[in-house]
């Protein structure tokens, strides 16, 4: 199920988006360009990468990020993940 994904707006690309299967789950990644940023792009990609990997038999999506990448963890909390802190770590499991 590996994939990457690239995230276009307008026939122009902004960003990308993966899934990587892990040993017990799928780890979701995106990535968006500062310019795009705020517009509501990554929870359309991030109902995408959830589909995609429901489709595809998955249980559970896991992410992870800084504890200073406030968007992701935003995006993450609106998107229903579990989400825990470790110092700087902070790690996401999204149910599916």
């Amino acid at each position: 199920m590996g994939a990457t994904y690239v995230i276009v707006v307008d026939a122009r690309v902004v960003g990308a988006a993966r899934l990587e299967p892990t040993a017990d789950a799928v780890e979701a990644g995106v990535w968006i360009g500062r310019s795009h940023r705020g517009r509501g792009i990554g929870k359309v990609v991030l109902t995408h990468l959830r589909d995609v990997a429901a489709k595809g038999g998955v249980l559970q999506l896991t992410a992870s990020t800084t504890a200073e990448n406030t968007a992701a963890r935003c995006l993450l909390d609106r998107g229903g993940a579990r989400i825990t802190a470790d110092g700087t770590d902070v790690a996401a499991i999204l149910g599916l």
